[in-house]
């Protein structure tokens, strides 16, 4: 095991304000290091920034898109980042702070559009990139290709950001990057059951995986299905004037600072109902939360399997643990409503709790799950941190 110190920076990007969306994102890193001095005492090891992270998401088209393409292959080969903002940005990051970064960007290679994540080492050199997999309606809007590696899996060495790490200590863990979708059926018309991302990284004994999301909240406009419908455009407006009052003049005010350790969510401190959840913008987004950890179904702990993958679904190794690393974006473009909630889940392998074939009821496999911590989440609506330590797996 090795502590590792995490952070999920949950972010607003607005497309066309590359800058501001990059000065925003590193005032909130700022704050956090000059007024939680007695928690960042211990340096971060990782960062994590959500999907297209300094860019903005809702691209609609190759024309809309193209100014904001990142070519990391020739940036890489050049060993020069001018034209890669994004790669640039989390290179300088890492630099200062020591740390990985994860961020988000939209990616050209070899005249093909990807949907593309990097992780930069604490040294600013480029550890891995990852293009995503499983494509969303808004991806195909610019020509997005899959990624024709499919999901994938690679050794990291923690040591390499941690203090006072040496080479007779070095630790190595498998992590996976799923971005936003990957953790869907494919296209979502593949059996819900498969589990597609979370069976390859369960298989794969990932320890550590990260999740970047510009996923939506429940109450997104744009799942409205008549789009020409007066409750859309009410509903749009409604939702942008409470982002434009709450970010007025780049208010500062309403940016959650959460890096307690304690501040976890139990079955015991919350009360809510998924089925009448409404957007708020200072609270978090508990249906999502679950669908969330229900995608992740072959890492709960539950003595029920599914024949055709048994091995997949059998209990894991009760000195193993999982965590699972969720960072999304906040924020209203055009008729999307994203759903922020950034969460640092952590699969236990206690004793199993689930005890049934799920079929159309998965009340046992949610918050309330024994095998299931929830080390922090953010709100639906505001920016913020979440830092949390945590104990990976390692080799």
């Amino acid at each position: 095991m090795m502590k590792f110190r995490v952070a999920c920076l949950q972010l607003n990007p607005k497309i066309g304000s590359f800058n501001e969306n990059a000065k925003r994102a590193s005032l909130i890193l700022s704050n956090y290091f000059s007024k939680h001095d007695s928690l960042s005492k211990k340096k971060l090891d990782l960062i994590v920034l959500p999907e297209f992270s300094l860019t903005g998401y809702n691209f609609s088209s190759k024309d809309h898109i193209r100014p904001y393409l990142e070519n990391i292959s020739k940036g890489i080969e050049l060993n020069n980042f001018d034209d890669c903002p994004s790669i640039s940005w989390a290179i300088d990051l890492s630099n200062k702070y020591k740390c990985f970064t994860l961020i988000g960007y939209p990616e050209i290679h070899n005249g093909k559009n990807f949907n593309s994540t990097c992780l930069v080492h604490p040294n600013g050199s480029v550890a891995f990139n990852y293009r995503k997999s499983f494509l969303y309606d808004t991806d195909y809007q610019w020509d997005c290709q899959e990624n024709p590696n499919g999901f994938q899996v690679f050794p990291v060495n923690l040591s390499d950001s941690v203090e006072g790490a040496n080479d007779k200590n070095t630790k190595k863990t498998n992590v996976s990057i799923g971005i936003c979708m990957d953790l869907n059926p494919y296209k979502f018309e593949a059996p819900f059951m498969d589990f597609e991302f979370s069976t390859f990284c369960k298989t794969n004994h990932c320890s550590l995986i990260l999740c970047p999301m510009a996923w939506l909240n429940s109450s997104s406009p744009s799942l409205i299905p008549d789009k020409k419908s007066n409750q859309l455009n009410e509903k749009k407006n409604y939702y942008k004037n409470i982002f434009d009052a709450y970010e007025k003049d780049g208010n500062e005010s309403n940016i959650e600072y959460n890096c307690d350790n304690s501040n976890t969510i139990t079955k015991n401190n919350f009360n809510f109902d998924t089925q009448n959840e409404k957007f708020d913008y200072f609270k978090k987004n508990y249906s999502n939360l679950n669908y969330w950890i229900l995608r992740f179904f072959p890492f709960i702990n539950t003595i029920y399997y599914k024949n055709s993958i048994e091995s997949f679904y059998l209990p894991q190794d009760k000195n193993e643990s999982t965590h699972v690393i969720i960072c999304n974006r906040v924020g209203i473009e055009d008729d999307i409503l994203y759903g922020g909630s950034s969460s640092i889940l952590k699969f236990n392998g206690k004793s199993p709790f689930a005890s049934k074939d799920p079929g159309n009821d998965f009340s046992e496999y949610d918050i309330t799950n024994s095998s299931i911590e929830i080390l922090g989440s953010l709100n639906m609506g505001n920016e913020g941190i979440l830092v949390r330590d945590i104990d990976i797996s390692t080799t």
